[in-house]
């Protein structure tokens, strides 16, 4: 089914129960070419669309054919089916009957499926996308959502601009490897972006750190450099196309729908989410009244990352932080030659500098032990920074997780043997999977083996 299924079962009993027919030659041909053109058809549908893996470019720059289309009901079509199980000597009527205990199966699954997650009744993350958004808004949001990906060197932009080639899908093999990156991926091997750093001939700027800044006035922020990719792709038709995308969004500017919490970030967590995985990778690091936001790049990462984001968006000469004390200070000095205006600035400055020290502290706290490990995922790596984030379901999640991992309940992870150590290696001695998890089998002691019991002798001629 094309909206809603339930993944099959391969254990070896089941396999071996399922019978076995030789199709004729023409029905072999037949459902070969039917799966190869259903497979092409959806990869160049997912290549308009994040995150999946042949994402080239978003659907908005894209003028797609309206015939471009897949079966949604069925991936064979009914015709087909009814074919196939004539082969396996079922009548129309046998297959109806089939379909119907199938979908009831499948319905009853989803039901349970949500009822067990737990996170559902608190979030507005929906079951992300069986079935792809292709709304007008979506659209939209999944452009702004690549423009983010440009300023921090994920997407090549240059691909915006050069118009959409098609991918040779007709080539491809539907079980040939996946790729380990998108094809509109700016790689790091190519010669314009080696080593984080893009060169001099890369058409814009990108935060190369892994980490962008929100509303820093006097510098570069995020908002500045999605700006400067809207006009780079559209040139003098830029403000233009940002009136639309903002149209299609509800939001009064890009700067208001990337500062809400409601805005980018929330549908950025639904696209990035499937059933009860969720994995952002645009991370909104917020004082309390979300006045200013850092944004981490997940994929970029480091033990280093919280340390550069309070160096150099914070503290030092031009930090954020710096900016507004000084200003503050000349303020102050003034004394009572305050105008009326000052005083209200004043007021103001002395709020924000508490509220990005606060941060700033906040970021220096968790800095010292933080040691990411990619492989034990999005939510387990975000959860320690739960306090700074202000999307409420988001930060509910990440606090939760943040209170299993102290109670031991996600000891497999790299966090936790870095946080926690004697308790997982004391673990790691008892549990061998832990202890492979964590590359200690030297210290996992196998249990002794219980000896068999025997039979006595006046059992066994009891029995007799």
């Amino acid at each position: 089914n094309g909206e809603k299924f339930a993944w099959p079962k391969f254990q070896a009993g089941m396999v071996q129960g399922i019978p076995s027919v030789n199709f004729d030659l023409a029905l072999k041909e037949l459902i070969h070419e039917k799966i190869k053109n259903e497979v092409d058809t959806r990869r160049q549908i997912f290549q308009l669309h994040e995150p999946f893996v042949e994402f080239v470019l978003p659907a908005y720059l894209v003028d797609v054919n309206n015939s471009l289309t897949w079966q949604k009901d069925s991936l064979l079509g009914k015709e087909l089916e009814l074919k196939i199980a004539s082969a396996y000597g079922l009548n129309a009527q046998d297959y109806m009957s089939l379909e119907k205990d199938i979908l009831e199966a499948i319905e009853s699954q989803s039901k349970m499926s949500l009822s067990d997650d737990e996170s559902d009744e608190d979030s507005d993350v929906s079951e992300s996308a069986e079935v792809i958004d292709e709304s007008p808004r979506s659209a939209a949001d999944g452009f702004i959502s690549y423009l983010v990906g440009c300023a921090f060197g994920r997407w090549d932009i240059r691909m915006a601009i050069s118009g959409w080639k098609q991918e040779t899908i007709e080539s491809i093999d539907p079980f040939s490897p996946v790729s380990c990156c998108p094809p509109g991926w700016l790689r790091n091997d190519t010669a314009d972006f080696v080593r984080g750093v893009v060169k001099d001939s890369y058409p814009i700027s990108v935060f190369s750190s892994g980490v962008a800044a929100e509303n820093t006035v006097d510098g570069d922020d995020l908002v500045k450099y999605i700006e400067q990719s809207l006009r780079f792709i559209f040139n003098s038709d830029s403000d233009t196309k940002e009136q639309d995308l903002l149209f299609k969004l509800k939001f009064s500017s890009i700067r208001d729908y990337i500062r809400r919490p409601t805005g980018f970030f929330a549908d950025h967590l639904q696209r990035y989410s499937k059933s009860r995985r969720k994995a952002p990778i645009y991370w909104p690091l917020s004082t309390a009244s979300g006045s200013y936001t850092l944004w981490i790049y997940y994929p970029s990462l480091t033990s280093q990352t919280l340390f550069t984001a309070v160096n150099d968006f914070l503290d030092g000469p031009n930090g954020k932080l710096t900016q507004v004390s000084r200003e503050g200070a000349e303020l102050r000095q003034k004394g009572s030659s305050r105008s009326s205006e000052d005083e209200k600035r004043y007021e103001m400055l002395q709020t924000f500098e508490q509220e990005l020290t606060d941060l700033r502290d906040t970021l220096l706290k968790i800095a010292p032990t933080y040691q990411p490990n990619h492989d034990d995922g999005v939510q387990i790596t975000a959860a320690p920074l739960w306090p700074l984030f202000r999307h409420k379901p988001w930060q509910k999640l990440l606090k939760d997780t943040w209170t299993k991992l102290e109670k031991g309940d996600y000891d497999w992870a790299h966090l936790a043997m870095n946080y926690w150590p004697e308790r997982v290696r004391e673990k790691c001695k008892t549990d061998k999977s832990l202890a492979i998890a964590h590359g200690l089998e030297s210290i996992y002691v196998e249990p002794e083996v219980a000896p068999k019991k025997t039979r006595s002798k006046k059992k066994a001629e009891t029995d007799k």
